[in-house]
């Protein structure tokens, strides 16, 4: 009966809940430690439940899926208000979702300021906080677009060339820009022709 209660109480200690539940389940009922049984329920019903909905929270905001994982951390601090990763993981999550919140709002103000450079550098973190942020990603690509007008404008055609295809890179599927950028590069081509047939 020992032994049992030890592996039990050892499985415990070293956060192994599911093999510590699997032990008391298997143990004979009439070798339980009552004190014991009453952690293993609150194991069962508690902190696993409440660990599980943590790490799934976890990887949600790795993911960038950052409102469903707030929503993950608050399900498992209901079930068990104690725990310490929820209640980190919840944190962490607020954070990067108020930091996403300044940074458009920084870019916003840069971009009224036709200053689309520094938009468009505030705006790109966002991307590796929430891959494909919506918001995000048309901010930038209006930014890069305006910008390679304003390039192209002052006869910066390689600049201009970087601006649009920055915007293709972050929205592929942008037809616009996609069409923009094919004629630019036709256009530079064509310049750097004529360039390179005066130097002959």
């Amino acid at each position: 009966k020992r032994t049992i209660q030890n592996d039990i109480r050892n499985a415990i200690a070293a956060n192994q809940f599911e093999k510590a539940i699997k032990s008391w389940e298997s143990t004979p009922i009439e070798l339980r430690d009552e004190a014991q049984g009453k952690q293993i329920e609150q194991l069962r019903n508690v902190v696993v439940p409440a660990t599980t909905l943590s790490e799934q929270g976890e990887s949600l905001s790795k993911q960038g899926r950052l409102e469903e994982a707030i929503s993950s951390f608050e399900d498992a601090l209901k079930i068990n208000p104690a725990c310490e990763a929820a209640r980190m993981g919840l944190g962490e999550t607020q954070q990067k979702l108020s930091r996403i919140e300044s940074m458009l709002k920084e870019g916003f103000q840069a971009s009224l300021e036709q200053d689309y450079r520094k938009a468009v550098d505030t705006w790109i973190p966002i991307l590796e906080l929430r891959p494909g942020h919506p918001q995000a990603v048309k901010s930038i690509v209006d930014a890069c677009t305006a910008l390679a007008q304003q390039l192209r404008a002052h006869g910066n055609l390689e600049g201009a060339l970087e601006a649009y295809k920055q915007a293709s890179e972050t929205d592929p599927q942008n037809r616009t820009v996609r069409r923009a950028l094919d004629e630019l590069t036709n256009l530079h081509d064509k310049e750097q022709a004529l360039i390179d047939r005066a130097q002959e």
